[in-house]
């Protein structure tokens, strides 16, 4: 099961449970057992558009660089302007991987539509679950 960085903090921890009045974890020891943060050799980096990875990309290049296998999905492909965007935008984002050393393949686009992304919030969301699970990451 993936965990969800929790950025600042050197843990990563699970999502607050439903139902569980806001406890982050289970138990104690299920707290005492999680992975430091660089323990995992996969992880997925998930963004709305191309141009949100500046946000990280020196942790992104730090795990690539000590053998970690790094997969970005990106939601839209920055075509808010105008469809012929979505060309230009996706390659600068594959530019920008290879400068981090991000092996090409592991680079996602799932090309939703930026005017259209809120009318499509539930299909969206259960599409990028897939892909996460497909990918198989074990921090997202």
């Amino acid at each position: 099961m993936a965990g969800i960085a929790m950025m600042g903090t050197s843990r990563v921890c699970d999502a607050p449970l439903p139902g569980a009045s806001g406890k982050r974890f289970r138990s104690e020891v299920e707290y005492r057992n999680m992975k430091h943060f660089f323990q995992y050799s996969h992880y997925l980096f998930v963004f709305a558009h191309p141009d949100d990875e500046i946000y990280t990309c020196a942790f992104i290049h730090q795990l690539v660089n000590d053998g970690m296998r790094v997969d970005i999905l990106f939601v839209t492909s920055g075509d808010y302007q105008s469809a012929d965007m979505t060309t230009v935008r996706e390659e600068e984002a594959r530019v920008s991987m290879r400068l981090l050393n991000v092996d090409l393949a592991n680079v996602h686009f799932m090309r939703v539509p930026e005017r259209q992304l809120l009318g499509q919030v539930s299909a969206v969301r259960e599409r990028m679950y897939s892909l996460a699970m497909a990918i198989g990451p074990e921090c997202i």
